[in-house]
């Protein structure tokens, strides 16, 4: 069971990175400059516990390096998060990513989704771009906020460098 999770886990990641990067080269002209992979970091895991109406961070901080002496980086997180245990109607997830502790450029994505209200879990799968990133070392990192109590069972998080 836990190997089906994984996998669809994984799957919904890849096509969430595919529909958001497909979607962002057709409106945004910071990404119609060929950009090129550098370095990609993974992090994933089991459990959390998130309180209701506290900004929890979901796995550890992961430092990520933008290379070379000049320029920028553009970095992309994709984030998933299988959310439940919840009872609750209405109860709003927010995933996000931070970049040196700060917020996404876009924001925590309104309403990722909602937690089930029979206890089940679902997975909830969102992309960010930080773009203009100097380069040097940075720290990246997977957050979520709730409404309501709920649990994380699997979370998984990928983090892209692209240089222009």
């Amino acid at each position: 069971m836990n190997r089906i999770l994984k996998v669809t886990s994984l799957l919904a990641l890849a096509v969430v990175s595919f529909r958001v990067y497909s979607g962002a080269q057709e409106t945004s002209a910071t990404l119609s400059t060929n950009h090129v992979l550098k370095e990609t970091y993974n992090t994933y895991g089991l459990g959390a516990t998130i309180s209701a109406a506290t900004l929890t961070a979901i796995g550890p901080a992961l430092t990520v390096s933008c290379p070379g002496t000049t320029g920028t980086c553009t970095i992309e997180a994709d984030v998933l998060a299988q959310v439940g245990d919840s009872k609750a109607s209405g109860n709003y997830i927010y995933l996000c990513a931070t970049l040196d502790g700060a917020g996404a450029a876009n924001g925590c994505k309104k309403e990722s989704g909602t937690t089930p209200t029979d206890g089940t879990y679902v997975n909830m799968p969102t992309s960010f771009f930080f773009s203009g990133v100097a380069t040097g070392t940075h720290s990246v990192q997977m957050m979520i906020y709730t409404v309501d109590n709920c649990a994380v069972y699997y979370y998984s998080s990928t983090y892209r460098v692209y240089k222009p």
